[in-house]
């Protein structure tokens, strides 16, 4: 991870960043608990890379038991800044897998740093909080430098991605800083599969590039410390910002026990779009055809919709 969100009290997060070994504050994050009403974007027809369109179907548990509406996705999540969307379940409850399809977009025009990612993050309060506290599990696509191991020599040659773990509040040793395992540079428009799951108290991460064939992964024993919040970011520093939209495609998440009411975005960024969010038949499982990311003042390149 790159980002960090830390509970500070009801709907307020203090956000922290993490880059070549250097942690700053976020100067862009606002308040999860500002309400606004966004409206719909109309982005035209969709740009050649980035669409996401042959991701496959959802598992077919997850073809039931609509949550929301198309219609009233976007007023019942609060907006909180741009480039994020996240949804949580109760302390009582954990997540067990989390499953996505993230298409490589454009190359961004402008240098900097831009990191891309669906990540999972424990809730103050929540099992086995302590003595890990709170790190971000998370497969990262990456454009410039970076903190995670294995980092390419040459950071703007080509999109790169690899299963991290990151923590920059933690003092538990192997638990801080930026963790993670090998790395593989993608191709803008590749799709690329991304499985987080639990077994036991080990958490795998693998990154399929389903266009190329390769694939990477990377494994941590997160000493049964239960991980309840789903995050889908888009960080950018030192002046980068992608060019075009952030697009994950079939989404599905995995709880420990019945989570109907978990299966809608609690937050979404100012330009965002998610698809209405299904649970499965057996209410353990959230589904989300499409989210799409925008960063801020960034053009969208996708038209929101299936």
């Amino acid at each position: 991870m790159q980002h960090l969100k830390v509970l500070a009290g009801a709907g307020a997060f203090l956000a922290l960043q993490l880059i070549s070994g250097c942690g700053g504050a976020d100067p862009s994050s606002a308040d999860a608990g500002a309400i606004e009403d966004a409206g719909t974007i109309d982005a035209g027809p969709p740009s050649d890379a980035g669409t996401g369109q042959d991701a496959g179907p959802l598992s077919s548990d997850c073809e039931s038991g609509a949550v929301g509406k198309a219609s009233d996705v976007s007023g019942s999540s609060r907006i909180a800044n741009y480039g994020s969307v996240e949804l949580d379940t109760a302390n009582t409850n954990a997540i067990a897998e989390l499953k996505t399809t993230l298409v490589v977009p454009a190359i961004p025009h402008s240098t900097g740093t831009i990191f891309l990612w669906p990540g999972l993050q424990p809730l103050p309060g929540g099992h086995n909080y302590d003595p890990i506290n709170n790190g971000v599990l998370q497969p990262v696509l990456t454009w410039g430098p970076t903190c995670a191991p294995h980092a390419p020599a040459a950071p703007y040659a080509s999109w790169w991605i690899s299963a991290q773990y990151v923590n920059t509040i933690g003092s538990h040793a192997g638990y801080t800083g930026c963790q993670g395992g090998t790395g593989m540079n993608v191709a803008v428009g590749d799709s690329l599969t991304l499985d987080m799951i639990v077994s036991g108290t080990t958490w795998t991460q693998t990154v399929t590039d389903t266009t190329s064939g390769q694939s990477v992964s990377y494994s941590i024993d997160m000493q049964g410390q239960a991980q309840a919040r789903a995050l889908f970011e888009i960080e950018d520093y030192m002046g980068g910002a992608p060019s075009a939209d952030v697009i994950f495609n079939n989404t599905e998440i995995t709880y420990g026990v019945q989570s109907g009411n978990a299966c809608q975005p609690l937050t979404r960024g100012t330009n965002d779009y998610f698809a209405a969010p299904h649970a499965s038949s057996d209410k353990t499982r959230c589904c989300i055809s499409k989210i799409i990311l925008r960063a801020q003042g960034v053009a969208a390149t996708s038209p929101n919709g299936p």
